[in-house]
């Protein structure tokens, strides 16, 4: 098992797309990270990385950096990417083979967007999936003038992944479930 933590970066702390209940996210997320590291699982930092001239995730800006609280350590692995899917275009999936993983915690932001994406991927690839509803969140979107609550949208778009890409599960019982390995 490895947990792998998508764009945990501070674009969605000071940057422009600020998140819905962002804080509870980053307390939940902490603890996932502190579990993951207490029973040495790998786990795998994605960067998003922007270009020099883009708006959003700009390489060598504050923006594009970890959120300290779930920055990597020590040999944690990072890798950046380009697109919202983190298998597209980048070495995770060569990772966690050479690793003989199978089986991925997956958390992070946006919950529709990246989350969402590599997630769906993962299946395609012969990954079984898990995450958590408290690690991951994500903003409001608007479809014809009409505003979605980030909390609707994460709610959807988990509820489309349950239903065929992931399992969910519950923050509390992450440790029991290490356990039993």
């Amino acid at each position: 098992m490895a947990l792998v933590i998508i764009d945990a970066q501070r674009e969605y702390t000071i940057g422009k797309l600020k998140l819905w209940e962002m804080e509870k996210s980053i307390k939940a997320s902490e603890k996932a990270l502190k579990i993951a590291r207490n029973y040495h699982i790998p786990i795998i930092h994605i960067q998003h990385k922007g270009s020099e001239t883009s708006k959003l995730f700009r390489i060598g800006t504050k923006e594009m950096d970890f959120i300290p609280r779930l920055a990597p350590v020590h040999n944690e692995k990072v890798i950046q990417k380009s697109l919202p899917n983190s298998f597209a275009k980048t070495d995770l999936h060569n990772y966690l083979t050479k690793l003989g993983i199978k089986k991925v915690i997956f958390i992070g932001y946006m919950t529709h967007m990246c989350l969402s994406s590599t997630i769906r991927a993962a299946l395609d690839l012969g990954y079984q999936s898990f995450t958590f509803v408290q690690t991951t969140t994500t903003r409001d979107l608007r479809v014809k003038g009409e505003v979605i609550p980030a909390k609707t949208i994460r709610d959807s778009a988990l509820a489309e992944l349950a239903d065929r890409f992931v399992t969910i599960l519950e923050l509390r019982k992450f440790e029991m479930i290490l356990k039993q390995k």
